[in-house]
C-alpha cells in the first residue's frame, strides 16, 4: 500500500515505511502527480511536464529512467506500459484525495452526521497542498502544482464557512468557536471568519475573548489594507455590535 500524505510537509510511504533517498526530485514528482489525478497518463505529456526544456526524445529517455529506478521501490504497484503509466487505483492512500472528494460530496451541512464528518475531513488538512515541495525546472508541473494547491485552498475556506454557518445555526458553539480558529489558521485575513468567531464567542457568553479578539482582527485587516484603493473601512468589516457586551 502507498501512502501520500500531500497536505503540508509531503511524505510518500510504502507499507508503512517512508519512500526516501529518491535519485531526483522528478522521481517523487511523478508518483505525486499520479497518485493525486488518480488516472493513467501519456508517457509523452509526463516528458513534457517534467523535462519540457528536454527535446522529446530526451525526455522520453528521462522518464523510461525514472520509470526503472520507481518500479524498483514501489514495485507492481506502478502500472507501466507502452503508452501510458499509472498507479493500481487499490494501492493507494491520499490525504489530499480524500479531502477533495468529502468536500465535493458534502453539500449543505444539514445534519450532526454531515458536520462530524466535514470536521473530521478538514482535520487532516494541515497545510498547503505540496508546502514543501518545488522543482526548479520543471515550469509546467510547477504550475500544475500552483493551480491545485489554490483550487484546493479555495474549497477548504469555503467549507470552513459552511461549518462554521451550521454552527452558528445550530447552536453548536464550540465546534463553529474550533473551526473559525482553524479557518484562521489557513487564512488569518479572512474577514468572515474573523466576524464569525466574535459572533460565536459572543454567543458562548466569552465576552472578554470577543473585546479581545477585535483589536486582533483589526491589526490583521488593517496591515492588508491599501490605503490608495478605496477598500471598506476596516471597522465595518468585522460586524461587532458592541452594544451587546456589557462589561
Amino acid at each position: 500500500m502507498l501512502t501520500f500524505t500531500l497536505l503540508g510537509h509531503v511524505v510518500l510511504s510504502k507499507d508503512g515505511q517512508p519512500l526516501s533517498r529518491f535519485r531526483s526530485q522528478k522521481e517523487a514528482a511523478l508518483l505525486i502527480y499520479l497518485a493525486h489525478t488518480g488516472q493513467p497518463q501519456r508517457r509523452e505529456f509526463l516528458a513534457d511536464l517534467l523535462w519540457e526544456s528536454s527535446s522529446t526524445k530526451q525526455s522520453l529517455a528521462n522518464l523510461r529512467t525514472v520509470l526503472t529506478r520507481l518500479r524498483e521501490k514501489v514495485s507492481d504497484e506502478l502500472i507501466v506500459t507502452s503508452k501510458a503509466v499509472a498507479l493500481a487505483p487499490e494501492s493507494r492512500q491520499v490525504d489530499s484525495v480524500a479531502l477533495v472528494q468529502t468536500m465535493a460530496g458534502m453539500g449543505q451541512v444539514d445534519s450532526a452526521e454531515k458536520a462530524t464528518a466535514l470536521h473530521n475531513a478538514l482535520a487532516t488538512y494541515h497545510g498547503d497542498f505540496l508546502a514543501d515541495f518545488h522543482l526548479s525546472d520543471a515550469p509546467e508541473f510547477n504550475e500544475w502544482l500552483a493551480l491545485t494547491r489554490e483550487q484546493i485552498r479555495r474549497q477548504v475556506i469555503a467549507a470552513y464557512d459552511k461549518l462554521g454557518q451550521y454552527a452558528l445555526a445550530t447552536g453548536e458553539i464550540e465546534l463553529g468557536i474550533t473551526t473559525a480558529r482553524r479557518w484562521l489558521q489557513v487564512d488569518a485575513l479572512d474577514e468572515a471568519a474573523h466576524s464569525l468567531l466574535i459572533q460565536l464567542l459572543i454567543k458562548a457568553g466569552r465576552l472578554r475573548e470577543a473585546i479581545d479578539h477585535y483589536p486582533v482582527s483589526y491589526t490583521h485587516l488593517a496591515d492588508a489594507d491599501d490605503p490608495a484603493g478605496g477598500r471598506l473601512v476596516v471597522e465595518h468589516r468585522v460586524e461587532l455590535d458592541l452594544s451587546l457586551i456589557h462589561i
